[in-house]
């Protein structure tokens, strides 16, 4: 096993110095100056090794980030047992945990100097770009004027189309050529009838449109069945 040759070679390097250490001290630093943040073993190569353990029983485990670091802390406090007894375990993971105590405080508030001021912290997800109001308004208006496709989707309005063909004859059916001209009339109707409710609008000095805008060019067009 990989990890285990890792954990075996980095307790053989170092050997204690002086007379006056004992092993255990000695075991516990070379296992904590192996790897300077936390664990002596690699994180991708324990996290192959659970893999590989987890797939001779059952293919398809998955780990959650959290389970592999209980999982590592476990194996690594076994091995210093084994190797150098319990009390160098209980060093290695009482400086483990005043790391991680210390890391964590660290990002929370981080020392700014007596010349500098402390800058806020800044998040990895860039935030989107914000457009001026009007802007993305008045860019689908000039796209709009130079398409000549339609702008309702078909299927909602063949469903409309259905809808209102029911109320006078049931098992109507329509070619979609008949489909294609209903619906470019229908557009050209509205927008003829949404331009005259906008110059209404302008007309007393509003950007908004409004019902009575609506109500007041259905008037001046003469089709007054609609109200």
């Amino acid at each position: 096993m990989k990890a285990f040759q890792t954990a075996q070679a980095a307790g053989k390097n170092s050997e204690p110095s002086s007379a006056g250490e004992s092993s255990g001290s000695s075991g516990t630093a070379s296992l904590s100056q192996n790897r300077a943040p936390g664990f002596a073993i690699h994180e991708f190569s324990f996290q192959r090794l659970v893999r590989e353990i987890s797939g001779s029983f059952k293919a398809g485990f998955q780990f959650q980030s959290d389970a592999v670091v209980v999982l590592q802390e476990a194996s690594e406090s076994y091995l210093v047992v084994r190797k150098y007894g319990h009390e160098a375990a209980y060093k290695l993971s009482a400086k483990l945990k005043a790391y991680q105590t210390a890391q964590a405080a660290g990002k929370k508030s981080e020392p700014s100097s007596a010349g500098q001021k402390s800058r806020p912290s800044q998040s990895p997800i860039a935030k989107p770009y914000r457009f001026r109001p009007g802007v993305v308004e008045l860019r689908k208006i000039r796209r709009y004027k130079k398409s000549t496709e339609l702008i309702i989707c078909k299927l909602p309005f063949q469903r409309l189309v259905s809808e209102i063909t029911k109320s006078f004859k049931a098992g109507f059916r329509f070619q979609s050529a008949a489909l294609a001209a209903l619906q470019e009339a229908a557009e050209d109707y509205l927008t003829g009838l949404f331009r005259d409710t906008n110059l209404c609008a302008d007309h007393a000095n509003r950007v908004t449109i409004q019902p009575k805008d609506m109500i007041l060019a259905l008037r001046i067009r003469g089709e007054r069945r609609f109200f």
